[in-house]
């Protein structure tokens, strides 16, 4: 038994016994990890602000037999401007699933967690329908699930043909796709897209990962009937 340091992203959080919880991390060292905080529940807990969902924190773990512990939680960046932002909150909610379905534990990927910081960074600027779609195009590239420059391609392909049940993504929508794919983060706001071809590109990209990591994104899935009733 031995502890260990990770810098790492809160993606996931779950109540666990009376006082504490479960979280997800996902790191640059050692990738994505399991790990209760206990007791956080409280509010006196020194270690709270640096568990939260979606916080960059320095992280102190204690190697379990079968769950590791936190030690030690300081928070890099918390990322304040999620709270005030229901459609930004939800895109990173959004992020943090389709980043949990398609790692798997313990498998080390820099690119991955430089890809999630950064967006997360990017999401306070940028359209948060099109920083999702913009996250996933390149997670699933990096990842391998798609052909082609930047997997673009290999979407194009897919979509309408492979868990698309509603609708075929409209030509348009393919081109601001392939802009989305190659564009870099600080440039996307120059990209005029409708409200409907966001929604359109995030829609048919969420049942392309779908397919490819095999589970219903649930919380992908409240967003777009969330912003279709708004």
């Amino acid at each position: 038994m031995s502890t260990y340091k990770v810098d790492a992203l809160v993606i996931r959080s779950r109540e666990f016994k009376e006082s504490d919880r479960i979280v997800t991390l996902y790191s640059r060292e050692c990738g994505k990890i399991s790990a209760v905080a206990k007791g956080v529940r409280k509010s006196t807990s020194k270690q709270r602000a640096g568990v939260q969902l979606y916080t960059y924190a320095d992280f102190m773990l204690y190697k379990g037999r079968s769950l590791d512990t936190i030690q030690q939680a300081h928070p890099r960046e918390v990322f304040l401007y999620l709270w005030d932002d229901y459609e930004r909150v939800c895109s990173a909610g959004c992020m943090a699933e389709v980043l949990d379905a398609a790692t798997p534990d313990g498998e080390t990927d820099e690119r991955v967690f430089l890809l999630s910081l950064k967006f997360l960074f990017m999401l306070e600027a940028i359209d948060p329908w099109m920083a999702l779609a913009a996250y996933g195009l390149r997670l699933m590239a990096h990842l391998g699930y798609m052909s082609g420059e930047l997997g673009i391609e290999g979407v194009q392909n897919e979509l309408g043909i492979e868990g698309v049940q509603n609708s075929i993504v409209t030509e348009g929508a393919k081109s601001a796709m392939r802009q989305l794919g190659r564009m870099p983060w600080d440039q996307m706001g120059r990209l005029r897209l409708s409200s409907s071809q966001r929604r359109e590109i995030c829609r048919g990209l969420r049942s392309f990962c779908e397919s490819k990591v095999e589970r219903r994104l649930i919380a992908w899935r409240s967003f777009e009937e969330d912003c279709e009733e708004s």
